[in-house]
């Protein structure tokens, strides 16, 4: 191990232990409303193979524990169903996958501006996304790409006990074969926005698709585009943190698609791209 990278990890480790001392004295004080619930916690994951540590988590990067359940406090208004469908998810080995709820509730908001009628997702996990947004838009129906029968048994779960599983349609296939069935089809420019959640490796094939589904003026949404904050690590080179910085900067340079775009940070690093009619 480098010099430079043996203070990059203990400095990590720093950091997690002012976190801890932090979380004890918040737990000294006296009750507050605000801290009436459970902070969701981030989880430590030591990476022996490349000697790298790794925060994963479901809130938004650089807010302390404290901060982000003020956050959620003061701002979040989430169905029951929804809060009961992220605790189960939460609760799961793979929760790391689960988009974070404000980043969520700031994607409908927005679903909202554009009076989204028709939407695509793809990588639907358990359903948390599609839940949100179908309750949220009572006219809004979707299509939800994903190939795990096991997460997705879930989501259609809570789509029924909510009412929503009628506008929802889910597609058990590769997305890119779903995307380009759709194409095939004729529905290009049929959609008013996209959310993409997926494999990594794969997104900017997910964007290309999507830039010929999504109509002129409408939304794509791409997640996870700061990887827990390894783009900016130009020593971390493992294969989703390479697709993602790839990505990144070819959304920034390319000149192929025209198009609106701003990185917002929030939750994990959510790309918001606006795309405008070239005619």
């Amino acid at each position: 191990m480098t010099a430079l990278r043996l203070i990059r990890v203990l400095d990590v480790l720093h950091e997690h232990a002012s976190a801890l001392d932090s979380a004890r004295a918040l737990s000294s004080r006296p009750w507050h409303p605000l801290a009436s619930r459970p902070v969701e916690k981030s989880r430590l994951v030591l990476c022996s193979s490349n000697v790298s540590l790794t925060t994963m988590s479901n809130s938004s990067l650089g807010l302390s524990e404290a901060l982000q359940q003020y956050l959620l406090d003061v701002s979040l208004h989430e169905p029951e169903v929804c809060r009961r469908l992220r605790q189960q998810t939460l609760a799961m080995p793979n929760a790391s996958m689960l988009s974070a709820a404000e980043q969520v509730q700031l994607l409908l908001l927005m679903l909202k501006m554009l009076d989204a009628k028709t939407g695509i997702e793809v990588g639907t996990f358990t359903g948390y996304t599609s839940l949100r947004l179908t309750l949220g838009m009572p006219e809004l129906r979707m299509i939800c790409c994903d190939v795990s029968e096991e997460f997705t048994a879930i989501a259609r779960t809570y789509w029924r006990e909510a009412g929503v599983a009628d506008r929802i349609e889910l597609r058990l296939a590769p997305a890119l074969e779903t995307l380009d069935d759709l194409i095939e089809s004729g529905k290009s420019e049929a959609f008013d926005f996209a959310y993409i959640d997926a494999d990594k490796a794969a997104y900017r094939e997910y964007i290309e698709r999507c830039m010929a589904l999504v109509r002129p003026g409408g939304l794509i949404a791409i997640d996870n585009v700061l990887w827990s904050g390894r783009v900016a690590d130009p020593e971390n080179r493992d294969d989703d943190t390479l697709a993602l910085r790839q990505l990144n900067e070819w959304l920034h340079s390319q000149e192929d698609y025209e198009y609106d775009l701003s990185l917002v940070p929030i939750g994990d690093g959510l790309t918001l791209l606006r795309k405008v009619s070239t005619t």
